[in-house]
């Protein structure tokens, strides 16, 4: 469990509803088309670059979203310098474990592992309907 790649704290950050689109046209200003791209967080507000991953953005944003789908994030410290994130619907429906010394990692990859399970379900169940 290391540190995150920039592809892979991106993803986990657009599951948590950051997103991008056109701010304003301009010629000559922006990407190919002189079109001004912002990034916008999931409250609307525009925030230009997406956040570190930290403990305190995870549980701001992350842990947010997963509440809206069903989920409850716990954080423990299990011994001095030990943490266990778990993501579960209930006790009996744990969908990601972490362990490790950096409670901002641990965090993450349980997070990360959550939003993969969630987006796997989200595809079966729309591979079925059609």
């Amino acid at each position: 469990m290391g540190e995150p790649t920039v592809e892979e704290a991106q993803w986990l950050w657009k599951q948590c509803g950051f997103h991008s689109k056109v701010v304003d046209t301009v010629r000559g200003f922006g990407d190919q088309d002189g079109d001004y791209i912002g990034l916008f967080a999931p409250d609307g507000s525009e925030c230009g670059f997406y956040p570190p991953v930290d403990p305190n953005n995870l549980l701001k944003w992350a842990t947010t979203k997963l509440k809206e789908q069903g989920y409850t994030t716990d954080l423990y410290n299990i011994q001095s310098g030990r943490f266990v994130a778990i993501i579960a619907q209930d006790i009996f429906d744990i969908i990601a474990q972490e362990r490790g010394s950096d409670p901002g990692l641990v965090l993450f990859w349980a997070m990360h592992k959550a939003f993969e399970e969630i987006a796997s379900k989200t595809e079966v169940i729309t591979q079925e309907e059609d």
